[in-house]
């Protein structure tokens, strides 16, 4: 895979060369510089079976954040910086039916999420060179969703506090048999690419709607993606097709793949689809004999229709397996409702969600974990 990684960076510094080759002068470029962000809380009740909890939480689904962008442009070439920090207190690091309805003193301390830090060169006829701490090629590859629920639910992130545990049938939350129990946010995911790293990335030109991606991290990683988006007749569609060289840093783990299109008609009806694939290797805390690849599968139908004036109201059912992602033979299943309100004038949107969450492992029995939430996005 060292060849892999050779090819990318190849590929990057060739593209760094190019874009150099007709810089602007200075008193040729306008500067711009801007803040943006938002603010995500959602007000959270869960049931795992033994007990209801009540949590006010950061909403996992898109994170309150704020970032700051600085660009210079120019000569066709557009130089920029961008940080961007997030917020992650209450978020699924410590809430739990282990310590839900208290204030968690870990939380509290865990400060601001370094999301984005970053330099970059943009060029309309050569793609775009970005260099530090970012979303590598093929992050966001299983999150496509064109449904307008995705701040309520979605692909890989199934719940605002993916720290909860699934508890055996019998015990009670707060016990020794609990504290050890499969999390939410371990059984189920999306295998989504490989996130957000310290990484070099190039993006190639669009044309005719799709795009390439390519990225290597620190540690060794390589990922990789082809993406699209555009229209057919009606139809909105955004796909996506990825893959990730994990045997840079993940422990044990090997290559993933994952695919995802998202259609939306012009009437309202849309639909999401997306699967992934990853080696598990000895990450799996099964045996070495028989371990399988994990797998995920997910599946959205919605409807966005505008009831109020204040903005477009969408609708959505979700479905969710993913197997063997804790331990080989896992089966976890969710399925939920979820509802997004736009009250365009405020720049808000109105969540609210209900699932329920399954996981089915040889030789134990656990309960199921059912869990809505109501909140809002306010962006600025």
């Amino acid at each position: 895979m060292n060849t892999f990684r050779n090819v990318l960076l190849g590929t990057a510094a060739a593209g760094l060369a190019a874009m150099a080759m007709s810089p602007a002068n200075a008193a040729e470029t306008t500067k711009t510089f801007k803040v943006s962000g938002w603010v995500n809380r959602v007000l959270a009740i869960t049931d795992d079976g033994d007990n209801s909890y009540v949590d006010f939480a950061d909403n996992k689904m898109a994170g309150s954040r704020f970032r700051m962008i600085g660009e210079s442009k120019g000569g066709g070439l557009t130089v920029g910086a961008r940080i961007e920090l997030g917020l992650t207190r209450n978020q699924d690091k410590g809430q739990s039916n282990n310590s839900s309805n208290k204030v968690n003193s870990t939380n509290v301390t865990l400060g601001l999420l370094h999301r984005n830090a970053f330099v970059y060169f943009k060029s309309k006829k050569y793609g775009t060179l970005a260099l530090g701490l970012q979303s590598t090629a093929t992050d966001g590859t299983a999150e496509i969703d064109l449904s307008g629920t995705k701040t309520a639910s979605y692909n890989t992130n199934v719940f605002p506090n993916n720290g909860y545990i699934f508890l055996q049938t019998g015990t009670k939350a707060g016990t020794s048999t609990s504290t050890t129990g499969p999390k939410v946010g371990k059984v189920f995911s999306g295998l989504d690419g490989n996130s957000r790293q310290d990484a070099i990335r190039y993006t190639t030109p669009s044309y005719k709607g799709f795009k390439i991606d390519v990225s290597t991290s620190q540690g060794g990683d390589a990922e990789a993606a082809i993406k699209y988006s555009g229209k057919f007749y009606n139809t909105k569609v955004a796909a996506a097709l990825g893959f990730t060289n994990g045997e840079g840093t993940s422990t044990g783990g090997g290559n993933s793949y994952v695919g995802t299109v998202s259609a939306l008609h012009a009437s309202g009806l849309n639909a999401t689809f997306s699967y992934g694939q990853q080696e598990m290797g000895s990450t799996t805390t099964a045996t070495s004999n028989g371990i399988k690849d994990a797998t995920n599968v997910f599946g959205k139908i919605g409807y966005q229709l505008k009831v109020f004036g204040a903005g477009k109201t969408s609708l959505s059912v979700s479905y969710q397996k993913t197997d063997n992602k804790n331990v080989s033979g896992d089966r976890a299943h969710k399925w939920g409702v979820e509802a997004v309100q736009k009250l365009d004038g405020y720049s808000t949107e109105l969540i609210a969600a209900y699932t329920k969450m399954e996981l089915s492992r040889t030789g134990t029995a656990y309960n199921d974990i059912d869990a809505g939430w109501v909140g809002a996005r306010v962006k600025f």
